[in-house]
């Protein structure tokens, strides 16, 4: 008998227990990463950029990934992070030889 007249204790352990398990596994807020404006093409078509290779087309735009340059970032670990070459992802962001992001920028993962 004591241990119907305690069920509101057990009730109550019970929700504690579901809230905490909640509130542990499921992932935080997530921030929106600020928008940056990407340069556009100089008014004559000339770039720093190789021109053996036209600019993406919008069908390939639409099938990159978009990823939010963090400090300490370089073209060479963003390529390693993402499986691609440097040379594709310059390509992707007209970033010419040489050339870094910086913190912030919103670049064009190209996908293989």
């Amino acid at each position: 008998m004591k241990l119907l007249a305690d069920w509101k204790w057990y009730a109550a352990l019970a929700v504690f227990a579901l809230f905490t398990a909640l509130v542990v596994w499921l992932p935080g807020p997530r921030t929106k990463p600020a928008a940056t404006v990407m340069a556009p093409p100089s008014p004559n078509g000339a770039t720093d950029m190789p021109s053996d290779r036209p600019d993406p087309t919008p069908d390939e735009t639409d099938a990159m990934l978009y990823y939010t340059v963090q400090d300490n970032d370089t073209v060479a670990s963003i390529a390693r992070l993402f499986v691609t070459s440097e040379e594709e992802l310059r390509w992707a962001n007209h970033i010419p030889e040489g050339g870094e992001f910086a913190p912030g920028d919103k670049i064009r993962i190209p996908v293989q």
